[in-house]
């Protein structure tokens, strides 16, 4: 967890971006670990919480959208 310059040169036109709400990184990023082991890096350090919170709705999304592609099987069936 910390502030890492990205070093890129005035002319440089290859983009980056926050690896948690997608914001472009201009000239430093927030690198940290995610849970599952990933380096990720943000834009501010804010998004380091916030990804965790995210990551903490995931079974529940993953479940609605098995309820959600099983209901659509059902559907096609009559």
């Amino acid at each position: 967890m910390a502030w890492q310059e990205l070093g890129k040169t005035w002319h440089d036109t290859n983009v980056e971006y926050c690896d948690v709400c997608g914001n472009l990184l201009i000239r430093r990023a927030w690198v940290f670990q995610a849970a599952d082991g990933r380096t990720l890096r943000a834009c501010r350090e804010s998004d380091e919480r916030l990804h965790a919170r995210l990551a903490a709705f995931e079974p529940a999304i993953e479940d609605a959208r098995s309820v959600y592609q099983a209901r659509q099987g059902e559907g096609s069936r009559t």
